[in-house]
């Protein structure tokens, strides 16, 4: 059939059926054509059937065309035999949660800032003696008796202390248009990690081409992916750090779900087999499968035909068809409690951003029907690469970001969840310190990044600012080209406190969901204690902070 847009193609697949054909003759040419003749008898039966009413010829090949796609016959080169009412079968239905041994509930909001931020003008120095670090990094961003540069002036920046001595600043300043982060970090419920970013293990500008010989160091798909993966020798392929932290949790009888609000993403991923797999939703809520079937029962005719098989059915095709049938019935299952949920305030912002963090506290709502005990989710804002004109950008740019930080704070403490929900803000590589010829700033490496959350230890500034910008024998972080700083902490500085605060112990659990937080030395690693206040919590044993 001829259907499809093909101006941009050199060519197409083409396929008619002979016109005196019956339906049951084309669906058996499909199954040949499609599944190299696997298709069952009983499933080309159920896909005739489910068709022949359709108006007119083309559109009863177009269905059997697309039921056929669905089964695991198509999937997999597996044989597939379907099990009857009295046969010994392995039905494929969703996976039966039990209870979970987490007793309260916890929620991680992964937030990434997509392109790269400029997070020296996020958190810039204010206050610094005896080394003026501010006076440095105007320099360093281009002021001069001729230009203003792109750093940020004092009277545009909203001070607060750094409380943390052994910072090169007594304060520093937040971007002025983040105010809703500047009062969560002056109420202790948001905090900085200065000079972070991606390593797998310390570097200087003297060895890191050797120490991340296998990075992509710059680039918006290497480092972006591996701020993902978090294992830079994949000794967990196929799997984020994310994914692997749900795993350890499942091991432990601790039920738990991952959301992306923005497509497939590879931090969610776990180990195949282990626990349920991410939910995909959007801006608005479920992204409803098959929202515009070609018969009116379609996705139960597709239920059907990857219904159960008997215990000598194919492993790869039943793996297919028990998926299927799993995010039916999760997808099913979480609209239908999607449905029932209401806002508890009224969000000012009403931009896409915005509405991303409302339907995560919208799901967050469903936990309890869902049996789970823990929610990871992953939110996305996109439009960092600030080549050109930074200062009009950012202004832009975290508005947005201050609009969904204030907005999803109240809503979830107006759910009485700020407590139980912790939010990290990642992004895949800092800017340049120099300006370029665009009033711009180019692809560089560490940088600056917060996290905010009700049990979060805030108010300080962590990880260690720079004070100087030039290179050299005493600046070992300085790379000679662009003010590219090498990060002194990696991203698992955050990371590791945030998962023990999450319910990953330390041994195993822990070196396989940072499988390279080993490499630094404690000091460049943040616990729980050091993060969060934990005294009390009844899953914590172990807390003396």
């Amino acid at each position: 059939m001829e259907d499809g847009q093909y101006t941009e193609s050199y060519g197409h697949l083409f396929y008619e059926p002979a016109a005196d054909s019956s339906l049951a003759e084309q669906a058996e040419e499909l199954s040949l054509l499609l599944t190299a003749g696997r298709l069952t008898k009983d499933n080309i039966d159920k896909i005739v059937s489910a068709c022949s009413a359709q108006s007119d010829a083309g559109s009863q090949f177009r269905c059997m065309q697309q039921l056929v796609v669905t089964s695991g016959e198509f999937h997999s080169t597996s044989e597939v035999t379907h099990a009857v009412a009295d046969e010994a079968s392995q039905p494929a239905p969703a996976r039966k949660l039990q209870e979970s041994s987490a007793p309260e509930y916890k929620a991680i909001v992964y937030y990434n800032l997509a392109g790269g931020v400029d997070s020296y003008n996020m958190l810039a120095p204010y206050s610094c003696s005896p080394i003026d670090v501010y006076d440095n990094y105007r320099k360093v961003r281009g002021q001069s008796e001729l230009a203003e540069g792109i750093g940020m002036p004092l009277d545009r920046l909203l001070e607060i202390p750094a409380n943390n001595t052994a910072q090169p600043c007594s304060s520093f300043g937040i971007h002025e248009m983040l105010p809703a982060l500047r009062d969560l970090y002056l109420d202790e419920e948001a905090l900085f990690i200065a000079n972070a970013g991606f390593l797998s293990a310390p570097a200087t500008a003297d060895n890191y081409r050797d120490v991340l010989d296998k990075t992509r160091l710059f680039s918006h798909d290497g480092m972006t992916l591996e701020m993902k993966l978090l294992d830079v020798h994949d000794k967990y392929v196929g799997t984020g750090v994310g994914g692997r932290m749900l795993d350890t949790l499942y091991q432990a009888g601790i039920n738990a779900n991952a959301f992306s609000v923005d497509g497939e993403q590879e931090l969610l991923v776990g180990t195949p087999g282990q626990g349920d797999s991410p939910f995909i939703v959007n801006s608005e809520g479920v992204v409803e499968i098959n929202d515009d079937p070609s018969i009116e029962n379609m996705n139960e005719v597709i239920k059907d035909i990857n219904g159960a098989s008997t215990i000598d059915s194919g492993v790869f095709a039943e793996t297919w068809s028990s998926k299927l049938i799993d995010t039916f019935a999760k997808t099913e299952l979480l609209k239908a409690e999607l449905d029932k949920v209401s806002l508890q305030t009224t969000w000012t912002a009403d931009h896409s951003d915005a509405r991303e963090f409302k339907t995560v506290t919208q799901i967050m709502q469903t936990a309890a029907a869902r049996g789970v005990s823990r929610d990871l989710f992953f939110v996305r804002t996109s439009g960092w690469d600030t080549h050109s004109d930074v200062d009009a950008r950012l202004i832009e740019k975290f508005t947005r970001v201050n609009d969904c930080i204030r907005d999803f704070v109240a809503e979830v403490k107006a759910l009485g969840l700020w407590e139980k929900v912790t939010l990290v803000q990642f992004t895949e590589f800092g800017r340049t310190l120099d300006q370029n010829s665009n009033n711009g700033a180019d692809h560089a490496w560490g940088g600056h990044h917060f996290m905010l959350g009700g049990k979060v230890k805030g108010g300080r500034v962590l990880g260690k600012y720079l004070s100087e910008f030039e290179p050299g024998p005493e600046n070992p972080l300085m790379l000679t080209s662009r003010g590219r700083v090498v990060p002194e902490y990696p991203w698992d500085s955050m990371w590791y406190g945030t998962a023990e605060w999450f319910g990953v112990p330390e041994g195993p659990d822990m070196e396989k969901v940072l499988p390279m937080h080993t490499n630094f030395p404690s000091h460049l690693l943040y616990d729980k204690e050091e993060l969060f206040h934990v005294l009390g919590e009844n899953n914590d044993e172990t807390s003396t902070a």
